[in-house]
């Protein structure tokens, strides 16, 4: 049988390298996406030192026309792709009056322009697979926000409403578009942002690739368009 194919943004490390793990112990073919070249290889070795198969692809997701030249190189890689992940992100924790322009381009930019464009140049090959899944790592801010979370949460907001409308578009054809909102989630970059939250009370990354995992067996007529992971201790983000 023909191997399924998973793009995972952002997966040379932190939840989407959970994701690919989990994925690659599934049977399908990774590509390990990131904007470090050494970070990407080193990934694609351990999972394919584990028996995963796994190929990495290092690029700069802000780049004009990534999301095309991404989907391009996959298809002709491949000739097809199975499922999206759509889990690279950036935070920016700062207060309102200080965001500038740039800070507002990089969060829009990576959080709701990337994953829309790779949706749509991804869709056409979406459509004629068997599988056909998107699913997205959004955020628990989302649904309920805190200090300092402006533009985090305005881009949370736009990805899940942006998602949940196009499920409506082509759930006819059998597209399956899944939201992952979770709570704090131990990587690097939460660490970066909040230094003195305690890791023993955050949402592991492994929790997350196990959802993904589970959304990915629906193959029936069975919908979950969005699952909550939320944390015991609900630290503030």
């Amino acid at each position: 049988m023909k191997k399924s194919i998973a793009l995972i943004t952002g997966s040379s490390r932190g939840i989407g390298k959970a994701i690919a793990k989990e994925l690659c112990s599934e049977g399908y073919i990774t590509v390990i996406n990131g904007t470090n070249p050494e970070t990407v290889e080193e990934t694609v070795n351990e999972l394919n030192g584990k028996g995963g198969q796994a190929v990495g692809l290092a690029k700069d997701l802000l780049t004009p026309n990534a999301a095309p030249r991404i989907i391009n190189w996959i298809i002709d890689q491949f000739g097809g792709i199975d499922v999206l992940v759509n889990n690279a992100g950036i935070a920016r924790i700062t207060p309102f009056e200080e965001a500038d322009e740039q800070d507002f381009d990089e969060t829009m930019g990576l959080n709701v322009k990337l994953p829309m464009f790779l949706t749509q140049a991804a869709l056409p090959y979406l459509l004629e697979s068997r599988e056909k899944a998107i699913v997205n790592i959004s955020s628990m801010v989302a649904h309920k926000t805190y200090e300092n979370r402006v533009l985090y949460t305005t881009s949370k907001y736009a990805l899940t409403g942006m998602m949940k409308a196009l499920s409506k578009d082509y759930i006819s054809q059998g597209l399956r578009i899944y939201n992952i909102s979770p709570g704090s989630v131990d990587t690097d970059m939460l660490r970066r942002e909040c230094p003195d939250m305690d890791p023993g009370k955050l949402i592991q990354p492994e929790d997350l690739a196990r959802t993904v995992k589970f959304l990915l067996s629906l193959t029936g007529n069975a919908q979950i368009d969005e699952i909550i992971l939320r944390c015991k201790s609900n630290p503030p983000i």
